[in-house]
């Protein structure tokens, strides 16, 4: 790539590329980012629609808890399935309500590791992001329960 052609100017993001100079060397130049100057806005404004798709479909039981963090992750049933040492298709059975409710305390606790989530919001989803930050979640000794505490602002 030619040095003028990697030029952006966009300073919340930059990178470094190895480019062509004018002179005919090759070396580095920072630039900002074209992907994040042109897209990123219009990326975000996409992933809270969908999230917000996502979750009218959990409220509606028309998904379950994991196919809602599957979604909201970003993440594929056979990663997940890997991860937590299943097959593929039972992940898929769990994405699903009623599959969901006959799915084993220690396999939950397995997708809630891999989520990165307590077990407790599998079972509990926060609707109002900005009310959700004043909200705390502490680990207990039991990896089944947490405590909810007000955070001090």
């Amino acid at each position: 790539m030619k040095e003028k052609d990697a030029r952006v100017d966009f300073d919340a993001h930059k990178m470094t590329l190895f480019v062509e100079k004018d002179d005919g060397s090759y070396g580095t130049i920072q630039t900002g980012s074209y992907l994040a100057k042109n897209y990123l806005d219009d990326f975000r404004v996409k992933m809270k629609h969908f999230k917000k798709t996502a979750l009218k479909q959990l409220t509606n039981n028309e998904i379950s808890p994991i196919a809602y963090y599957l979604i909201t992750r970003e993440m594929a049933a056979a990663d997940v399935a890997v991860r937590i040492g299943i097959s593929a298709s039972q992940v898929k059975k769990h994405m699903t309500p009623r599959h969901f409710g006959t799915m084993k305390l220690s396999i939950a606790k397995k997708y809630a590791e891999v989520f990165g989530i307590p077990v407790a919001n599998l079972f509990q989803i926060a609707t109002d992001d900005e009310k959700a930050d004043l909200i705390q979640q502490k680990n207990t000794k039991n990896p089944f329960v947490i405590t909810l505490e007000s955070k001090e602002g």
